[in-house]
């Protein structure tokens, strides 16, 4: 593998590695954030819309208790109609009713047209007596208000006032009623007062905070009765797991608070689900698209400017790795010149710089010591070939010498083995002189 090849690798993996790091910590963090954020954001819609209802059933309460708390009000059960006795069906009129009927109805009428969101105001009283805002009403044979559901459920509360299970009144609007006890100076029950508040005011306020990209919102009563559910209208009035088996608000349903997972029509969606003080479910619905919209955008950008520094990195790389490989190639060119015998190249301060500009002043002393060395070497060579032959010159004088020295020693040798024999010669005389005068010595001894 080439330093190319190696370096653009390098940083090809190094941005890469930073660029998944960077993203893949993008992408957690700002998923938590846009998490927290519809977490938050939802929580707090969710909130003022429960102010909101809050504040309108506290304010039906409070009207329900003036009215209640009238004593003339509240013992007028002789004084308004009374269908217990009618065999027939009746239509309540305001003109049939009494001067002090007429009067007491006064102030239900005025309450009923002050709240757009009331659809009745009415009264009914132990011996089945009615008073209502709603003229042309029709009532049953023999009807007695003190049957109603309502009636019998405040009648056997322990609280004087609150709220009432939505019912379908005989308006024929799905209503959820506000009522109080009537009771005389005794303390005992002469009647119960109510007020009718539509739910369309609601459903129409939970359209409008539905609108762009904020989801919808559902609201579920405590008996499972779908009050608001934009997105499918016909789910509204109905009681989950009696009417309606819908297995995505059951689970929102028996969730007390937090979020939902869930899929609607194949798409992810999230609930944030929160309880009110009256035990109604508050919901704000949010596909994961939607919450994660702004987050994903975020992280795309990242990507593509990742993708950017990336591309502008690799430029930089191959810049890079072109500013080294040249000045190399150029030290390896001439490296190979000066090793096939050319002393004579040499490289160009200009193409250097930094580290490679030592390099190149490394490689030119080398030279410049190497041709220093080579001279140096030749001319040991040349005083060597002069001794070398100055000796050859001495060894054949010496051979000379030594060859004359042998033929002076061989002619020396001859001359002096002739003096030798003579010598020789000499003593045998004189041994054989002295033999005899020995032999003569002896015979004069005997």
């Amino acid at each position: 593998m080439t330093i190319r090849t190696r370096i653009i690798l390098v940083f090809v993996s190094a941005v890469l590695l930073m660029a998944g790091g960077v993203i893949g910590y993008a992408t957690v963090q700002m998923r938590n954030d846009a998490q927290e954020y519809y977490v938050s954001s939802s929580s707090a819609q969710l909130r003022l819309m429960n102010d909101y209802i809050e504040t309108f059933v506290n304010t039906a309460l409070h009207n329900a208790a003036m009215l209640a708390g009238d004593d003339e009000f509240a013992n007028a059960q002789d004084i308004f109609p009374n269908y217990v006795e009618k065999d027939s069906e009746t239509s309540f009129s305001f003109s049939e009713l009494t001067t002090e009927a007429r009067h007491l109805l006064e102030p239900l009428l005025a309450l009923d047209k002050g709240y757009d969101d009331y659809v009745e105001v009415y009264a009914g009283y132990a011996n089945g007596s009615l008073i209502t805002t709603l003229e042309g009403l029709k009532f049953g044979p023999r009807f007695d208000m003190s049957k109603r559901p309502w009636y019998q459920a405040r009648a056997a509360s322990p609280d004087d006032a609150g709220l009432v299970d939505a019912y379908t009144s005989l308006s024929g609007e799905i209503v959820f009623a506000i009522t109080h006890k009537m009771k005389d100076a005794q303390g005992r029950l002469t009647g119960v007062l109510g007020i009718d508040v539509t739910l369309k005011g609601l459903a129409d306020r939970f359209k409008e905070l539905s609108k762009g990209d904020n989801g919808y919102f559902i609201l579920i009563e405590n008996t499972g009765r779908v009050l608001c559910e934009p997105e499918h209208a016909d789910f509204v009035g109905k009681v989950l797991g009696k009417d309606l088996n819908d297995p995505t608000l059951m689970k929102v349903f028996n969730t007390p608070r937090g979020i939902v997972h869930f899929e609607l029509d194949g798409v992810p969606v999230q609930a944030n689900v929160m309880t009110n003080s009256f035990g109604w479910k508050l919901v704000s619905v949010q596909t994961e698209t939607a919450i994660f919209a702004r987050s994903n955008a975020t992280v795309r950008h990242v990507a593509l400017l990742t993708l950017g520094l990336t591309l502008i990195a690799l430029l930089g790389a191959v810049w890079l790795v072109r500013s080294v490989n040249r000045p190399l190639s150029l030290i390896v060119h001439t490296a190979s010149d000066i090793a096939a015998g050319n002393l004579n190249a040499s490289l160009n301060p200009k193409d250097y710089y930094g580290e490679l500009s030592q390099l190149q002043e490394a490689l030119s002393s080398m030279v410049s010591t190497l041709k220093a060395r080579i001279a140096e070497a030749d001319e040991q060579s040349e005083l060597a070939r002069h001794e070398t032959a100055k000796a050859h010159e001495a060894m054949g004088e010496a051979e000379e010498a030594r060859q004359r020295a042998e033929h002076a020693r061989r002619d020396g040798m001859l001359a002096a083995a002739g003096e030798l024999e003579g010598a020789v010669g000499m003593i045998s005389s004189a041994s054989a002189q002295l033999a005899a005068q020995i032999q003569q010595s002896d015979q004069s001894a005997a």
